[in-house]
This record gives structure tokens, sequence and C-alpha cells, in this order.
């Protein structure tokens, strides 16, 4: 399993982060409003990495509630159903296809917020 702890992102074209943001929504909306069978976590659309031909997109989740393997399988078992969404009533001529990757970026938040916590302790508690 990939996982991305950074999203570093090379400077993309006005076209590819319209192309991003779009998808972005649409597969967020798609996640809200139909339900994948077994997925009872949340799962969260952090980021959308286009490629600069628009011919294929990384689509970085999170999940909260559900192990992230599972969730990644689930949601790669219904690619088709979200990518057929996402051709209905798309006025692009090429719609990228999707690949969806786990984000272990809000891990990683959690670490520095609970690192930056106990420097705060630490120095509280010295100072008394």
């Amino acid at each position: 399993m990939r996982s991305r702890s950074i999203h570093k992102k090379t400077n993309p074209s006005v076209r590819v982060r319209k192309v991003n943001s779009l998808l972005l929504e649409k597969i967020s909306a798609f996640l809200v409003s139909h339900e994948i069978p077994g997925l009872h976590g949340l799962v969260t659309v952090l980021d959308v990495d286009t490629s600069p031909d628009l011919r294929q997109a990384k689509v970085w989740i999170s999940c909260v509630g559900q192990d992230e393997a599972e969730a990644l399988r689930l949601l790669r078992g219904q690619v088709y159903k979200i990518q057929g969404a996402l051709y209905q009533g798309a006025t692009m001529r090429i719609m990228p296809k999707i690949f969806f990757l786990y984000s272990d970026a809000s891990r990683y938040a959690e670490r520095i917020a609970r690192v930056l916590d106990d420097l705060h302790n630490d120095q509280h508690g010295q100072a008394n």
C-alpha cells in the first residue's frame, strides 16, 4: 500500500489545478451521496493530483473508523462506478482515470501536534 505523508506537487498549470479541484469536489460528492457496501468509516478526499496530460489522477484519501487498506480495497472495487459518475455531465473531452491512494498526512499532523503539546507541557512543567 502506498502512502504519502507530505503532499509534494510541482507547479501545475491552471487547467490541471481546475481539473484537480473539480475531481475533488465530484468524488467527494459521490462518496457522500452513494453508499459503498462495506464502507462504514469516514472517508475524506484530501487531494487530487492529475497528470499534466490529464489522463490519470491520483486521489489521496484519509479514513477514520475503518482500516485504510480495507477502505482502499472497497473504493478501488467501485472505481468504475465512480468513474462513470464523473463522465456524466462532463464537458471535458478527456476525463482522467482515477486511482485511489491512502494519505497518512492526518497521522503525520497528529504526531506533530502531540510533539508540540509535549514540548508545551514540558516547558510549563519546568517553569513551575
